[in-house]
C-alpha cells in the first residue's frame, strides 16, 4: 500500500497554478517605520485637531471652513493648491479656521479609478469615465500647455497690441469686432494650433490613433457689456449636447491669461442629473453652420441667433466658478451644465478650447447621459484624427 507521503509527492499541484510569482505588499508598520512622520508634520496634525475640537465645542467662536479638491490625481496641482490655501488660511485666521479636505483613496469605489494610493496613474480611459460621470478635472500647467498659451498670446498681441486685455477701452466696438473676427479665424486655421493640440494630447497619454479633435476656438469675452454678442457672445447656461455635440465629447478649456472670478466659467453640478426645460429642440446644427456662424460679425449690440437656452431659472447661487492661472487645462464632458460669467473684471478675457472624442466611446455609446437634449444634427463631422488630421470616418 502506497504511503500518504508518496501520494502527496506524486499528485499534480492544484494551488495557484495560474500565478507566476508573488510579491508580498509591505506591511503598513514597515512603511511607517521607513517613512516616519516628521515632528513638524505631527505638530501640524495635533494643532489642527485641537483647533477643530475647540470650534465644535464652542470654545473658539471662529467659523470652521472645510474646503479642498476631494480626491487628488495631480500631485503638483495638489501641492500648489495646498500652498495657496495655507496662505489664505493664515490671512483669514482671525475669523475662519480653514481645513483642507483631501482624499488619497476612494474606499467606496469598486469600478474604475480607486484613488492615488491604489492607482497613482490616472490613464485616459479612466479620466474619460470620470468626466462622463460628471467630474471636473483641473490640471497643473505643463510645458505643452504653456507653449500653447504663448502661441495664443503672440497671435493676440499681434492683433490687439501689447495690452490686449485693455484694448476694448481704446477701440470702437465695430473695429474691435473686425480685429477679433480675423484673429479667431487665424488661431483656428493656424497649423501650429493643430500641432499643439496633438502635442498636448500626447502629453496627456491619449491614444492618437483613437482620439479625434474638432476645430480649436479662441474665445473673447469683453468686460462691462462692451460686447456680449456675435464674436464676443457671453454664453448662457447650457450643455454642449444642446448644441448638437455628441455625449462622448470631452471639452478641453484654458485661459490665456490669469483668470479672475469675475470673468470665469461657471458650472452647475447640481443639474448634472436633473433635466432642465430648454429650447434645444429649436437648434439645428446644419442651419447653425449655414446661417448662425456667418451672422456673428453683424451681431454687436444684440445676439439674435438661435442659441439653445434654458427655459427655466437656473439657481446660480449653487454655481461653481473656476479661478486658475494661465495654461491650466480644465476638462469636462458635453453633459456638464455651464456658462460664461458676465465679465465685470475691467479686462477682456481670452481663452481657447477644443473638444475630443475617442473611437471606443463612440463605438460603445459611452458618454455623459442625455437627459434633456432635443437638438437636431451632430458636430461629429467636425472631428479629425489626432495622429494625422484625417476626417473622422463613420463608426
Amino acid at each position: 500500500m502506497e504511503s500518504k507521503a508518496n501520494v502527496s509527492e506524486s499528485r499534480p499541484s492544484t494551488a495557484d497554478v495560474r500565478i507566476r510569482s508573488l510579491d508580498p505588499l509591505v506591511p503598513p508598520a514597515q512603511l511607517v517605520s521607513t517613512y516616519p512622520l516628521t515632528d513638524a508634520a505631527a505638530a501640524t496634525v495635533v494643532s489642527g485637531r485641537e483647533q477643530v475640537e475647540k470650534v465644535l465645542a464652542g470654545e473658539d467662536d471662529r467659523l470652521l471652513v472645510v474646503v479642498g479638491p476631494c480626491s487628488i490625481h495631480d500631485l503638483d496641482g495638489a501641492r500648489e493648491y495646498a500652498s495657496k490655501l495655507a496662505a489664505l488660511s493664515h490671512a483669514l485666521s482671525e475669523g475662519l479656521l480653514v481645513v483642507m479636505r483631501v482624499y488619497f483613496e476612494k474606499p467606496r469605489t469598486t469600478v474604475g479609478w480607486k484613488g492615488l494610493i491604489n492607482d497613482p496613474h490616472l490613464d485616459d480611459s479612466q479620466r474619460r469615465q470620470h468626466l462622463f460621470d460628471g467630474d471636473l478635472l483641473v490640471y497643473h500647467s505643463t510645458p505643452v500647455s504653456k507653449e500653447f498659451c504663448n502661441h495664443a498670446q503672440q497671435l493676440i498681441q499681434e492683433a490687439f497690441g501689447n495690452d490686449p486685455q485693455n484694448a476694448q477701452h481704446t477701440m470702437k466696438v465695430e473695429d474691435f469686432v473686425s480685429v477679433a473676427a480675423s484673429l479667431k479665424s487665424k488661431f483656428t486655421n493656424d497649423d501650429k494650433t493643430k500641432k499643439l493640440i496633438q502635442n498636448l494630447l500626447t502629453e496627456y497619454s491619449c491614444d492618437l490613433e483613437k482620439t479625434y479633435f474638432d476645430v480649436p476656438r479662441l474665445r473673447i469675452v469683453t468686460s462691462g457689456g462692451y460686447l456680449s454678442a456675435g464674436v464676443g457672445y457671453t454664453y448662457k447656461a447650457h450643455r454642449d449636447t444642446w448644441y448638437s455635440s455628441p455625449p462622448s465629447q470631452i471639452n478641453w478649456w484654458m485661459s490665456v491669461y490669469p483668470l479672475k472670478t469675475e470673468q470665469s466659467l461657471e458650472f452647475y453640478p447640481e443639474y448634472w442629473d436633473t433635466p432642465i426645460k430648454n429650447s434645444s429642440a429649436d437648434f439645428d446644427y446644419q442651419e447653425w453652420c449655414q446661417t448662425g456662424r456667418p451672422q456673428a460679425l453683424k451681431q454687436i449690440s444684440k445676439d439674435t441667433r438661435k442659441h439653445p437656452l434654458p427655459l427655466e431659472e437656473i439657481d446660480t447661487k449653487k454655481g461653481l466658478r473656476v479661478v486658475m492661472s494661465e495654461a491650466q487645462p480644465i476638462l469636462f464632458s458635453a453633459g456638464n451644465l455651464h456658462g460664461t460669467v458676465p465679465n465685470s473684471s475691467g479686462f477682456t478675457r481670452f481663452s481657447f478650447d477644443f473638444r475630443t472624442v475617442n473611437k471606443d466611446d463612440l463605438a460603445s455609446n459611452n458618454g455623459s447621459p442625455n437627459i434633456d437634449c432635443q437638438s437636431k444634427g451632430t458636430t461629429i463631422d467636425d472631428f479629425i484624427l489626432a495622429s494625422d488630421f484625417t476626417p473622422l470616418q463613420e463608426i
